[in-house]
């Protein structure tokens, strides 16, 4: 496929393989219509996919002759995306909300990711999630999927991050670096500030519709600093010496075995002892340094100022 002729912005997906994964693009697809129903989207897929696509969901199908099954796929629709400014994201994720501050974004940088979820103080700032990226087709950019489709271990059929990472850092490429907003992960602790707008996993995008939009409205009650604790709850930081623990409570569905994995992140027992961490905030540094917490901050603020700024 040739890159002339491109449109202006859209998104792409690619799922070759299982045809779960075309079931996933269909959810993901019905929650970006809700804020956007007019962007352009397009998949890549195999040929036995191909016969079993409804493309009533897509603008444009495209048909990977010789697929790898595995992260290569990625690469080529990446490197073949119809569009100028392209949005690639995985299957599995939802959009909570309007993203378009994204496409005002690429007018000024060539690529942007998300680092990985915050684990410890040895946190490393050049580390990326590949599983959502935004990017501007231009030389550079065509440069550096170039260089991260021949770096990829085919071989071992290796996690693709690395040798993302990698590419990166070896060319002059405009880079923005995400805050976890943009690609929530729900099996991981995450720091959050300001409202969530991708979330990132497979049970979700599998649940039913009322569930998710149940579990998405909680995610986004506050939009405050929080720290999200996987199958224990969202806690809201000390503000005025005080401090709120959102304890979650939906309704199980006995009667679907994944609602009841997915729900388990919602326990009815408290996170945290809260009159320890009004006693002592210090312990708030103790979760999450306030260096990382700042910096997260300031990229969320250049993020609104994009919002807005769009015309």
């Amino acid at each position: 496929m040739s890159n002339k002729n491109l449109q202006d912005k859209g998104i792409i997906y690619c799922a070759t393989g299982k045809e779960l994964f075309l079931n996933e693009a269909y959810t993901s697809i019905s929650s970006i219509k809700k804020y956007h129903p007019h962007l352009k989207i397009s998949i890549f897929i195999d040929e036995k996919n191909l016969k079993k696509v409804n493309k009533d969901y897509f603008d444009s199908i495209f048909l990977i002759k010789s697929p790898e099954y595995g992260f290569g796929d990625k690469i080529y629709a990446m490197k073949n995306t119809p569009y100028e400014r392209t949005i690639y994201l995985d299957c599995d994720t939802i959009i909570t909300d309007d993203i378009s501050e994204i496409f005002e974004m690429l007018k000024k940088y060539d690529i942007a990711a998300s680092n990985p979820p915050f684990k410890n103080k040895n946190y490393k700032q050049t580390s990326y999630q590949a599983g959502i990226i935004f990017y501007r087709l231009n030389e550079i950019t065509s440069k550096f999927l170039d260089l991260w489709d021949q770096s990829y271990d085919r071989i071992n059929h290796g996690n693709d991050q690395p040798s993302f990472r990698r590419s990166l850092s070896k060319l002059p490429i405009s880079l923005f670096v995400f805050p976890p907003n943009y690609n929530f992960r729900l099996p991981f602790a995450s720091y959050i500030h300001g409202k969530i707008k991708i979330i990132h996993d497979h049970d979700l995008s599998r649940v039913k519709d009322k569930i998710r939009q149940t579990f998405i409205y909680y995610l986004n009650e506050s939009h405050e600093e929080r720290y999200w604790f996987p199958k224990k709850g969202m806690l809201e930081f000390p503000k005025r010496n005080n401090v709120f623990i959102e304890i979650f409570s939906i309704l199980k569905d006995k009667t679907n075995k994944r609602n009841y994995h997915l729900l388990s992140y919602f326990p009815k027992k408290k996170l945290i002892n809260y009159y320890l961490i009004k006693s002592f905030p210090w312990l708030i540094n103790c979760i999450i340094p306030k260096q990382y917490r700042e910096r997260m901050k300031m990229l969320e603020k250049e993020i609104i100022n994009f919002r807005h700024n769009q015309t």
